[in-house]
C-alpha cells in the first residue's frame, strides 16, 4: 500500500469500524473465560476469522448463515488461518438462531457481529430482509452481556435493502437510552447507497 494510499483511507469504512469497536469491547472481557461470540451471518467467513482470533484459545464463537455454501466458505477460510476448532457452524436463518442457542447463552454474549444483504460473490437474490432482521435483532439483543456489543451492517443498494435500513433503525430508536447505548454511522460521501453501521452497546 502506497502513502497515497494510506492516506486515501485514513477514516476506516464500516467493516473495519465494526471490526476495530467489536476487538475493542472484547478485550474489555479479557479476564472472562470463556469469551463467547456470534457472526449472525457467517458469509465468506471474515468477520468469523475476526472473532475467533479475539475469544482466545478458550473461547467459542457461533457463526450461522441459511446458505450451505457460506458455510463451506467459512469452514475454508477458517481451516486456512488455523481457528476452526473454535467456531461451531450452523445452518439456519439468523432470525432463529437466538432460539437454538438455549437459555445458558441468555445474557452471556460477549460480542456479535451481522452484515447483512447478500452473500459476495454468491447468489445476489438471496438476502437477508427486514422481517427476519428485525426478530434477529429482538432475539440477540437480550443475548448480550453488560457491556456486550452487538454490530449491525445494512446495506441499502439492493432491493429491499432501504426497506431493512428502516427496520434497524426503528429497532434502534425503539431501545431504551437507560438500558442501551446506540451508535450509527455511515459515509455517504463514499459512494452511492453507502453501507450504514449500527453499534447496540447494553448497559443495564
Amino acid at each position: 500500500m502506497t502513502g497515497r494510499d494510506q492516506a486515501r483511507f485514513a477514516i476506516p469504512g464500516v467493516i473495519d469500524l465494526a471490526h476495530e469497536w467489536v476487538g475493542n469491547a472484547l478485550s474489555r472481557f479479557a479476564d472472562t473465560l470463556p469469551l463467547r461470540a456470534l457472526d449472525l451471518t457467517v458469509g465468506n467467513g471474515h468477520d468469523t476469522g475476526r472473532l475467533a482470533a479475539a475469544v482466545g484459545q478458550r473461547g467459542v464463537v457461533i457463526g450461522c448463515d441459511i446458505q450451505v455454501e457460506a458455510l463451506f466458505r467459512t469452514s475454508l477460510h477458517l481451516q486456512s488461518i488455523g481457528l476452526m476448532e473454535r467456531v461451531r457452524l450452523i445452518q439456519t436463518d439468523h432470525a432463529h438462531l437466538s432460539g437454538q442457542l438455549g437459555s445458558t447463552w441468555h445474557g452471556s454474549v460477549h460480542a456479535a457481529m451481522a452484515n447483512l444483504g447478500y452473500l459476495p460473490g454468491g447468489d445476489k437474490s438471496r438476502v437477508t430482509r427486514g422481517d427476519t432482521t428485525e426478530a434477529m435483532l429482538r432475539g440477540v439483543l437480550p443475548l448480550l452481556t453488560l457491556h456486550g456489543l452487538l454490530t449491525v451492517i445494512v446495506y441499502s443498494g439492493h432491493p429491499g435493502g432501504a426497506e431493512e435500513l428502516q427496520v434497524v433503525t426503528q429497532v434502534a430508536d425503539s431501545l431504551q437510552p437507560s438500558l442501551w447505548r446506540v451508535a450509527q454511522v455511515s459515509f455517504p460521501g463514499r459512494a452511492h447507497h453507502s453501507p450504514t453501521l449500527f453499534a447496540f452497546e447494553r448497559m443495564r
